[in-house]
């Protein structure tokens, strides 16, 4: 459940932040380039998780 929550509160955050970022960088491209390396970025954890959890699931339970 707590995996859940985060990952809904962390997809709000993305969202505002893509939504207001043209104001600090002054283009609205700009913005969504960011935006998208952060959820970019998001998605490449994600998945290191899910390849850690199959290969290692000892290593991964320790984290």
């Amino acid at each position: 459940m707590a995996p859940a929550v985060a990952f809904l509160g962390l997809a709000c955050v993305v969202c505002m932040m893509v939504a207001n970022f043209p104001l600090l960088v002054g283009t609205t491209t700009g913005a969504w380039v960011i935006g998208g390396l952060v959820a970019l970025s998001a998605v490449a954890g994600a998945v290191q998780a899910l390849v850690l959890r199959a290969r290692r699931p000892a290593l991964y339970e320790r984290l």
